[in-house]
């Protein structure tokens, strides 16, 4: 959302009875009358850092943290156990990706594509256990961000908190191309109270698929960051792949049993993979000339609590990649130190909706992984995709 902006008016209500309407029933705005425009407007700082947000590494005296600018700028990660004294310092690195690298539309789409500017990733390392931490991201001639805080964890922490949900999406207040989701400024404000009830407790924040729901319309990449930025800054936020990240006409597992689509607009799960740095597998690109597919699954304890993270939208079934790393992961993991296991993926594998392709693909789940899920004893699996509140008795 980096350039700049000219702000029309246009005449479109009541709209014409033939007017399309979005998922909400209400009108998509009418470009077809425009009765004025607005003088050019213009960023003050195109490099300000903005779209701060942690992960977990496999370093328990880590934090890492992406943040994003327009341009290619070097800038750097200060921090430190006092806010008027930030230290030390980790240089950043920096990535990008181009409307080339999308797959369809509307992701590859004049309307649904904005330049995402430069995501910069950096480590703050040697950090002392259950200590409140401040830092801040960016450079001298950019500037820099606000101080953020964050606390971290004991080395054998004797409790686990953890703020796990799905579909979240983002919000805009305005009519825009696309449905959006007003729920998601709730689920910002419940997340918010329940961090400031848990005060300095460590904790992580899971959203297990369909995160940002930008599909294709890259600027909700842009206005999801912004939103969860308030949380994501301070706590370190874990994400698992969804069909709306991900699914799209050509990907290369599609067996004649999943419902996959073009639930992805057309992303292919190209903004997933390069503005989150999980632990996660990779799934190569068929081409030289696009990004690979990363953060797709993977592992980390945090606390008493082995959390695993899979992707229900690559190949699972039984001699894959994905299946074979998730028998070794949940055979190696050491009950003694972390005695629970917690997975989560996108589609469920339990479900009372009734639709057929759904039934199809929960059947899947239930015949090639839970035999896996019962064996190591997992303790609670947690799915997202059906908007509604289930949950089963124990196995």
């Amino acid at each position: 959302m980096r350039a700049p902006y000219e702000f029309c008016l246009f005449r479109g209500f009541p709209p014409p009875a033939d007017t399309a309407l979005d998922k909400d029933s209400l009108p998509i705005p009418s470009t077809v009358t425009r009765l004025a425009v607005s003088h050019v407007v213009e960023f003050l700082n195109y490099n300000e850092p903005t779209q701060v947000h942690l992960s977990l590494t496999s370093n328990p005296i880590e934090m890492a943290v992406m943040y994003v600018t327009k341009e290619p700028v070097e800038t750097s990660v200060r921090y430190g156990k006092e806010s008027d004294n930030l230290s030390h310092t980790s240089i950043a690195s920096g990535h990008t990706y181009e409307q080339k690298d999308m797959c369809h539309a509307a992701a590859n789409s004049s309307l649904g594509w904005r330049d995402p500017g430069y995501t910069h990733f950096s480590k703050m390392t040697e950090l002392e256990p259950r200590v409140r931490y401040f830092y801040q991201v960016g450079n001298t001639e950019s500037g820099w961000s606000k101080i953020f805080g964050f606390v971290t964890s004991e080395i054998n922490e004797a409790e686990t908190n953890a703020l796990l949900f799905g579909d979240m999406g983002t919000y805009v207040p305005y009519k825009t191309f696309n449905w959006v989701q007003y729920e998601s400024v709730n689920t910002m404000k419940w997340l918010q109270r329940d961090l400031e009830e848990l005060g300095t407790k460590p904790t992580l924040v899971s959203p297990i698929g369909d995160i940002a729901y930008a599909r294709g319309y890259s600027w909700l990449w842009d206005c999801f960051f912004q939103q969860v930025e308030p949380v994501a800054a301070s706590t370190p936020w874990h994400v698992c792949i969804g069909n709306r990240e991900y699914n799209f006409p050509s990907q290369p597992f599609k067996p004649d049993w999943a419902p996959y689509g073009k639930d992805g607009g057309g992303e292919c799960g190209v903004p997933y993979s390069m503005r989150f740095a999980m632990l996660g597998w990779t799934l190569p690109a068929k081409t030289t000339n696009v990004p690979d597919t990363k953060n797709l699954y993977y592992s980390l304890d945090s606390g008493v609590v082995h959390f695993v993270w899979i992707s229900t939208e690559t190949d699972f079934t039984p001699g894959s990649d994905q299946y074979n790393w998730i028998a070794e992961d949940l055979k190696n993991t050491n009950r003694q130190k972390a005695p629970f296991i917690v997975l989560q993926g996108h589609k469920p594998m339990y479900s009372i909706d009734n639709k057929a392709m759904r039934i199809m693909f929960t059947t899947k789940l239930i015949e090639y992984l839970e035999p896996l899920l019962v064996e190591h004893k997992v303790s609670l699996a947690l799915w997202g995709h059906v908007h509604k509140y289930e949950r089963t008795c124990p196995l």
